[in-house]
């Protein structure tokens, strides 16, 4: 049976600690974050260090049905996307218990599709798939959303993520519906998105770019395309402007059925890259070239159906892929020397698993 975490009545905040933050009670241990977005809860799973597997801990419920979940750069607050409240959830991320605890939820009157904040965890950026804009509302130094002067920049419609470069110089904006990327560059100190000389680039019809990862080494970027069923390689220059190099299926070649991809995930080792598959319901594999940034198709690997969402541990051993449709989390190993996945758990958490992130606590 689960524990349920400790959750603040709503509406409700508090600021704990001297103002400079809240900190996080445990340390060296991982934690996967799971939205269960029919059941209006986020459940939180031990992870095991050396077997990879995952056990339920706690839960917490929300109003809503969560979506995209995100921290600040200490992992101290998990921030969730409440999709059908417009608003945002803010938790204290309680690492030695397992549990999460609500500390406010932030009308922002956006349907938001995607979280992510800067590099100094003061600004939430956001990307509204429904409302057809990229986001950006001030976090204080509590780390609780700012009411005030948010900006809020209409893009078109389908905005699907909002994702930095590694400098955090420069923030992208994927969108489905118009087969477009838009750029633009970050002032960490006015706390503003503006559009690079290049706005935006347009992909290839039925391309749809989705989500948008950077390697940690390289100047590339993949994306994953949900319309082309493909991923694509990008060169980053250094005005933050993307050119695109190499655009590769993910399915297999006897593959006949509907297929949309969804998320893109790199290894920390930077050597392979990921994307998931929702028809063929599969993880399309990757090698990275190391000089080029180009990639080898290395096959699929089954998930259960329709992986929205996936994550890889921070120590690169361990994948795990939410079957949005099946309401069960896939866990696998990561072949150090290949980069292939094998499963090694399945574990069942619920109706519509929308997101799920995997965190590691360091001392």
């Amino acid at each position: 049976m689960m524990r349920i975490g400790r959750i603040v009545l709503w509406g409700a905040i508090f600021l704990i600690g001297s103002g400079r933050g809240i900190i996080v009670e445990g340390a060296g241990r991982t934690l996967a974050f799971v939205s269960v977005a029919n059941e209006h809860r986020i459940a939180v799973c031990d992870v095991d260090a050396e077997k990879g597997t995952l056990a339920v801990r706690s839960e917490i419920k929300l109003n809503g049905t969560p979506g995209a979940l995100c921290t600040d750069p200490r992992q101290k607050l998990l921030y969730a996307a409440v999709r059908s409240a417009e608003s945002v959830a803010v938790m204290r991320i309680h690492a030695d218990g397992g549990e999460l605890e609500l500390l406010q939820t932030a009308e922002v009157g956006i349907n938001q599709t995607y979280l992510a904040t800067d590099t100094t965890g003061r600004a939430l950026w956001g990307a509204s798939y429904s409302g057809g804009t990229a986001s950006v509302h001030r976090l204080g130094e509590d780390g609780l959303v700012e009411s005030e002067d948010a900006q809020i920049i209409p893009t078109e419609k389908n905005a699907h993520s909002i994702v930095a470069d590694r400098s955090g110089r420069f923030v992208y904006v994927p969108h489905t519906g118009p087969e477009a990327i838009y750029q633009f560059a970050w002032d960490g100190a006015e706390k503003k998105l503006s559009p690079l000389m290049n706005p935006q680039i347009r992909t290839p019809a039925k391309t749809g770019p989705r989500h948008i990862k950077f390697h940690p080494h390289l100047a590339t970027a993949y994306t994953a395309n949900e319309l082309g069923s493909s991923t694509t390689v990008y060169r980053l220059d250094s005005n933050g402007n993307l050119e695109p190099l190499q655009t590769l299926t993910t399915l297999p070649a006897e593959f006949t059925g509907e297929n949309t991809c969804a998320e893109v995930k790199i290894h920390p080792s930077g050597k392979w890259v990921y994307v998931s598959n929702r028809g063929d319901d599969s993880l399309a594999m990757y090698a990275v070239d190391a000089t080029s940034g180009l990639l080898t198709a290395l096959g699929q690997e089954p998930t259960e159906k329709t992986p929205r969402s996936f994550d890889l541990s921070a120590d690169g051993r361990f994948a795990y892929a939410a079957g949005q449709d099946s309401g069960k989390l896939a866990v696998y190993s990561i072949d150090s020397g290949s980069g292939k996945l094998r499963r090694i758990q399945t574990l069942e958490l619920g109706g519509n698993l929308a997101w799920v992130s995997v965190l590691t606590f360091q001392e």
